[in-house]
């Protein structure tokens, strides 16, 4: 009967196990990876849509220090309550410029901020204007020039347009907050599919090696239950290296030594038999030597009884006759 034991590659099986999970962490460490580094840009597309508003918003607060400087000096005449515009006048540049660089992929925005600009340096312009006639003590022409609503025509079209920009700024946060959002939850689903995935493959591949390592001890089981049985004729078919393969090796070297040994024991009973059988055979020729000399021995024996009763015989004979002749002497004398 022959037993065919499948190839139970314990190593191959649990290095292929551990290698799927490797091969899906760095899948999922990829995706991760793609997904953090998309979850970052959001990021840095919101923090950089809040630092537009923020430019913004400073735009308006600048323009208002200038104004709060103007009308201080040319209530009081006094040149301490320029600062707030000397500092406007030096801020404004540069904010200008940080927003434009900020708002380089967008070129409606950087029209309208140019716009903005171009009424910034009348605005300026105007304050400047009514700085220099305060000065010159013009309180008349300081007066018309402010009654003209020229400064607040400027302030009036600086916020219209501002508050635009921060429209369409307040439409891309929102829209980029939930891009945000959305990246953000798909990456809590891959982290949470990727985990499962990971418990699902590990757990497989412990049912899988558990299985295959169960058959090999099983067939290793019956293999040696056969042989208890005295079944020396089962075949076992290795084809591994690992531990379970070596055992069936062992198991199947044990069964050919055990083979070996009673094919010498049944030579050696059958030479035992044949030198019972020439024992037994020599024994009855002995045997019948012997008969043969007991019977000569009888034969002798009688002979020697024949010969002794003859002489006996004879003797008797001779002595009956021997008288007689002594009488026939005596009567001759």
């Amino acid at each position: 009967m022959k037993q065919g034991a499948q190839a139970t590659k314990i190593n191959q099986l649990v290095l292929g196990g551990f290698g799927i999970i490797i091969v899906l962490t760095g899948i999922t460490n990829f995706i991760s990876k793609s997904v953090n580094d998309s979850l970052s840009e959001a990021n840095d597309w919101v923090r950089h849509t809040e630092e537009v508003k923020g430019n913004l918003l400073n735009i308006k607060k600048i323009l208002i220090d200038a104004e709060t400087g103007q009308r201080g000096f040319i209530i009081t005449k006094n040149e301490k309550y320029l600062e707030p515009y000397i500092s406007a006048n030096k801020e404004i540049e540069q904010v200008i410029e940080k927003t434009k660089e900020k708002i380089s992929d967008n070129p409606q925005q950087v029209g309208k901020l140019i716009e903005v600009e171009t009424l910034i340096d009348k605005k300026f312009d105007e304050l400047a204007e009514t700085i220099s006639l305060k000065k010159a003590g013009k309180e008349k022409e300081v007066l018309a020039l402010i009654n003209s609503d020229i400064g607040k025509n400027f302030m009036d079209d600086m916020r219209k347009i501002l508050n635009e920009m921060m429209q369409v700024e307040e439409e891309l946060l929102k829209q980029r907050t939930q891009e945000y959002q959305q990246i953000q939850q798909i990456a809590n689903y891959i982290y949470w599919i990727s985990f499962f995935v990971a418990i699902i493959v590990s757990f497989l591949s412990i049912i899988v090696i558990n299985r295959y390592l169960n058959l090999s001890l099983q067939r290793a089981f019956n293999f040696t239950e056969q042989i208890a049985a005295g079944d020396l004729t089962t075949q076992l078919d290795v084809s591994s290296n690992d531990l379970i393969g070596q055992l069936m090796r062992a198991l199947k070297k044990m069964s050919y030594g055990l083979n070996s040994l009673i094919n010498k024991v049944q030579r050696s009973g059958i030479q035992v038999t044949s030198s019972s059988t020439q024992i037994a055979a020599s024994g009855k020729q002995l045997e019948a030597s012997i008969t043969e000399h007991v019977a000569a021995t009888k034969e002798v024996a009688a002979t020697a009884k024949e010969i002794y009763n003859t002489s006996s015989e004879l003797v008797n004979n001779y002595k009956s006759r021997r008288p007689n002749k002594f009488a026939v002497i005596k009567c001759r004398n």
